[in-house]
């Protein structure tokens, strides 16, 4: 399993599950076992099942998103991705999140754990000059 590639396959599942708040699209890119953190303050969620309720809520507050993710960076079985949203929530306030994610991958492809690094400010923000360039 190529991590790297991996890493876009993810990229390419989540945006299209984000895009429809699909939450069982969500659930399916990550192992029966998984081990899902949505921030580092937070218990762990787990299973592919964890994933689908948190997904649930997270996309039940949205009205509309664009998000952007960038470029993964991999080693091994593991790759860590930056994203950026703008999100419109149900009650028609703006945030902007910003984060990284740092997954490893089980040898089918799947996502084995998830770790989410991220900020939320209030307010629409743009992606800043050279966001999520490759280093």
């Amino acid at each position: 399993m190529d991590a790297h590639e991996a890493a876009r396959r993810w990229i390419a599942g989540y945006s299209a599950a984000w895009k429809a708040r699909d939450p069982d699209a969500v659930a399916r890119l990550y192992a029966d076992d998984a081990i899902y953190r949505s921030h580092p303050f937070r218990d762990p969620l787990h299973g592919s099942t964890g994933v689908l309720d948190y997904s649930r809520w997270a996309f039940s507050s949205e009205q509309d998103v664009d998000f952007w993710f960038g470029e993964p960076v991999a080693d091994g079985g593991s790759a860590a991705v930056e994203y950026w949203a703008v999100i419109l929530q149900r009650d028609g306030a703006i945030s902007t999140l910003a984060g990284t994610v740092v997954l490893r991958f089980a040898g089918d492809g799947r996502v084995a754990e998830h770790r989410d690094y991220w900020s939320l400010e209030q307010g629409r923000r743009s992606p800043y000059d050279g966001w999520a360039a490759s280093p």
